[in-house]
């Protein structure tokens, strides 16, 4: 992580290679931001905007994770999401959009979003320095829903490329808006049960016993799961 062979290791261009690896060391990365329901519906819409994101569900896999997600989503729990930044970055990178949340996106969500931005911008700061350079991550402002661990991450065994560095400074971070208690309401309470939800466009894995589903006086659905 110290150093970067990929790039001192060339030959031509290595002057103006170095001035642009000096540049990149001095970005920010940007924080991230919330994103509705209807924003994500529209990139989910565009196929070819669909293959630059990845939506992580941070919900727990044995507890509410268990009854529905979002359509393309991948399960990476709260509890062991700092355990796989590793593999989280290097497999993902490449993704224009990284899309974050939890049940409600209150707390579980916003939290890795936080740290995945923090850990990203630490990443930054030990780019191509020298080996006295900590490559600690310490993790901040703990929260009662943050019974992780993994307070102290040893950020030395990621190495990436400068291409992947460049990846991740066009990388823009976002928490879905009121989680999937959020977007399962909005998008069954005018149509279920007479929709298919076991083919819905925007919903997969659907399982209405682990949902409590009460109507009110608009006859609207409202869902709500059953470890809440």
């Amino acid at each position: 992580m110290a150093y970067d062979s990929k790039i001192h290791s060339r030959g031509k261009g290595k002057e103006k290679e170095g001035l642009r690896v000096e540049e990149l060391k001095k970005k920010k990365i940007e924080s991230w931001k919330y994103l509705t329901a209807k924003e994500l519906e529209e990139i989910m819409k565009n196929e070819k905007e669909t293959e630059k994101m990845i939506i992580i569900d941070v919900r727990s896999e044995k507890k509410d994770w268990i009854g529905g997600n979002i359509k393309g989503s991948i399960n990476i729990s709260f509890e062991i999401f700092l355990s796989k930044i590793e593999e989280i970055i290097n497999l993902y990178n490449n993704k224009k959009y990284i899309i974050i949340h939890c049940m409600h996106s209150k707390c579980r969500a916003p939290h890795i979003a936080t740290w995945y931005c923090s850990i990203i911008q630490h990443l930054f700061k030990i780019y191509n320095k020298n080996r006295f350079t900590s490559s600690i991550w310490k993790k901040k402002n703990n929260n009662d829903c943050d019974n992780n661990s993994n307070n102290i991450l040893d950020l030395s065994k990621i190495n990436l490329s400068y291409s992947q560095y460049q990846n991740l400074l066009l990388q823009k971070v976002f928490v879905l808006q009121s989680g999937f208690h959020g977007w399962i309401n909005d998008h069954f309470k005018l149509c279920y049960p007479s929709s298919d939800p076991y083919h819905h466009p925007f919903i997969s894995n659907f399982h209405p016993n682990m949902w409590v589903i009460t109507q009110d006086h608009s006859l609207q659905f409202h869902f709500t799961h059953i470890t809440e």
